[in-house]
């Protein structure tokens, strides 16, 4: 049985129909990654998921017609950042790439970053129970907790996903799920308990 594969990277959407059976990799395709928003700050780096998800939508419908028998789509992408979506995968923002870097910047009223602020408060054994991915710049939890100091507001009933899992939501028109590899991208999974660290 063949698959169409799909990756969500950084510098371009790439896909190809995958036949696991034969070891075979055909018809590979890729397409630029839409360009970031212009007119951000300096370190912002964010973009609209419409048209990464409409350009992940073309690659599969072409390899749909030249795989007609294909047995699902399996995609895969950047874990690292932060998507905003609805209950039902509909995009409710931009897709804040783990490019950003506003995590950098002075936390309101203090003398250090936002992500040295993080660093902070959490203890070293909390870090290694996330494979230390709990503070570093460019994760999810990184990213929020910049917002939050920063003042930046989401819309609180926005369920927060990786680019992948946005991807499937709205090609679907589901929740997003997560799978343990985008998980762990986020900076908050438990590694031995295989679970969001609480």
């Amino acid at each position: 049985m063949r698959f169409i594969g799909i990756d969500v990277g950084a510098t371009f959407i790439k896909g190809a129909v995958l036949d696991p059976g034969q070891g075979r990799v055909e018809e590979v395709v890729r397409r630029p990654f839409p360009a970031f928003v212009p007119g951000l700050p300096k370190l912002y780096r964010e973009v609209p998921i419409t048209p990464v998800l409409q350009a992940v939508r073309e690659v599969a419908e072409e390899f749909a017609r030249l795989a007609p028998d294909c047995g699902g789509l399996l995609v895969c992408g950047q874990m690292h950042g932060a998507a905003f979506v609805s209950e039902r995968g509909a995009a409710l923002s931009n897709f804040i790439s783990w490019q950003d870097q506003r995590a950098r910047l002075l936390a309101p009223g203090r003398d250090n970053s936002c992500l040295q602020a993080l660093q902070e408060l959490v203890p070293p054994a909390v870090c290694q129970t996330t494979g230390n991915e709990l503070t570093r710049q460019g994760i999810t939890l990184s990213l929020l907790f910049a917002m939050r100091l920063l003042g930046q507001s989401w819309n609180r009933e926005a369920v927060i996903c990786s680019l992948p899992d946005c991807i499937v939501a709205g090609l679907c028109g589901s929740a997003p799920v997560t799978e343990p590899t985008n998980a762990a991208g986020c900076g908050c999974m438990h590694l031995a308990q295989e679970n969001w660290h609480l």
